[in-house]
């Protein structure tokens, strides 16, 4: 089986491709810097002894996102599993410069995810398969005031998939998102909140291996993440 998680230099997908390639999976992974991007593949070759495609795409520039999309697979090399977590919390007004505001926040979260499935959907359909997981946010369903930006972008990649979920269905394509609550991640750094308060990012990529190992007839649309703290 093959993978492709894309913001995968750090953090969550570092940890979701480090499980696929515990499980023998072939991974490409994606980042914003050719810098970042080559550690990480060396990193994780290094460790599990495997091949690992690294991507360099900034999905907040529509025109670089479109090359991306435009060049990266091909029908016969797209992989098998398609992973979205590229993003990146951020608080401020929505409509003011900055990294809260509106259009780069809809770019990384939602509009990329879309563009990419417009041209790799069909050849999805021509094999009759393959599994799209989003990483979406419990604050899709529960906005954050101070990050309006964000909220919206999430909520839109919501409605998106649920809509899209049971449309794939006929072509044996499954449709998967996981809201989690605050993990162990960049967005948390300096924040001043005990790591111990947080989700561990090795466990939610168990949760992610747990929906591209499911059988074939089974899908798990929405799963719900929250640590067990009176602050989330």
């Amino acid at each position: 089986m093959r993978v492709l998680i894309t913001g995968a230099t750090a953090g969550i997908g570092y940890k979701i491709a480090e499980k696929a390639l515990e499980e023998g999976r072939q991974v490409s992974i994606t980042g914003r810097q050719a810098k970042t991007v080559e550690h990480a593949v060396n990193m994780l070759q290094s460790k599990y002894g495997a091949k690992v495609e690294g991507l360099i795409v900034d999905f907040t520039k529509a025109a670089e996102t479109q090359q991306f999309i435009d060049s990266a697979f091909t029908a016969e090399t797209l992989p098998d599993v398609l992973i979205f977590n590229a993003g990146q919390y951020a608080e401020g007004p929505m409509h003011e410069p900055g990294e809260g505001h509106i259009e780069p926040q809809l770019r990384l979260h939602f509009l990329h995810i879309i563009e990419a499935l417009q041209v790799w959907l069909p050849w999805m359909k021509a094999r009759k398969g393959g599994h799209i997981i989003c990483m979406n946010s419990i604050i899709s369903l529960e906005p954050r005031r101070a990050a309006p930006g964000y909220s919206v972008s999430k909520a839109a990649l919501l409605a998106y998939l649920r809509a899209l979920q049971p449309e794939l269905i006929p072509h044996g394509i499954r449709v998967s998102q996981l809201l989690p609550s605050s993990t162990q991640s960049r967005s948390w750094q300096g924040s001043g909140i005990q790591e111990d308060l947080l989700m561990d990012a090795e466990e939610l990529a168990k949760w992610v291996s747990t929906m591209w190992s499911s059988p074939p007839n089974m899908v798990s649309t929405e799963l719900i993440l929250r640590p067990m703290s009176p602050l989330f």
